[in-house]
Formats: structure tokens, sequence, C-alpha cells
């Protein structure tokens, strides 16, 4: 082992080998900035330049879901339980059998509020709606 030890090092003393370094990065062309009301627009400028980065104003959808919530979560989940009555309202005009339908729901609908049930506690109101 210490003579392999010894034969990676020279390697990499001569440039033959060069150690690689897997890690993720940013983004910056794709990447937005999102500044607290309280931040002054000066400051706002100077970070979004430093950065590199899109400012905005507000984030209205990320992934399905608005950004902030606020504090009516029903409101964030409106979406997502329209969503879903849009989906059983295209399938319904479908011909399905029992099982295709129940293959349907098991898949298709109970992957939609995943991610936001995921990230936020829904209220029981919420969940009785879906």
């Amino acid at each position: 082992m210490e003579a392999f030890s010894r034969i990676l090092i020279h390697a990499q003393e001569n440039n033959i080998l060069r150690g690689i370094q897997a890690s993720q990065e940013i983004n910056f062309e794709k990447s937005m900035v999102l500044f607290s009301p309280n931040t002054s627009r000066v400051q706002r400028t100077i970070f979004s330049d430093l950065l590199g980065m899109t400012m905005v104003e507000n984030l209205n959808n990320y992934p399905g879901l608005p950004i902030p919530i606020g504090k009516k979560k029903t409101v964030a989940f409106k979406e997502t339980t329209n969503r879903l009555s849009c989906r059983i309202n295209s399938w319904t005009k479908r011909l399905l059998s029992f099982g295709g339908k129940e293959i349907f729901i098991k898949t298709v609908l109970q992957s939609i509020p995943m991610y936001a049930m995921s990230i936020f506690l829904a209220l029981n109101g919420v969940i009785d709606d879906i």
C-alpha cells in the first residue's frame, strides 16, 4: 500500500495525475435574489451586482407554490387544490376502467400535493379538500 501511495504522490507532483473536486455550484445566470422590504434600494443594488444575480421584487411561483407563503396557508395551497380538480375534471371525460382510475389517482394525483406538503405543514381543511 505504501508503494501505491508513493506512485500516486509522484504522479501528482509530475502533473500526470490530478485530483478532482466535485461540488455543486450556483448558476448565477439562472439565480435570482429576493431582499427583505427593509433593505434599502442602494444595498439591494450593491449586493445583486456583487453576486451577479437578477434582483426580483417577488417570487410568484417556485415549483407550484407562491413564495413567501404568508399567514394564510390556505391561499398557498389553493393552487395545488385547483390543479388537482383540473386533473380530475380532465380525466372524467376519458373512458377509464375502475382499475385505470385507481392507478391514475395513486400515481398522478398523489404526486401533485407531495411537494407542497413536504415543505409546508398542510392544514386540515386543505387535506379535506384534497
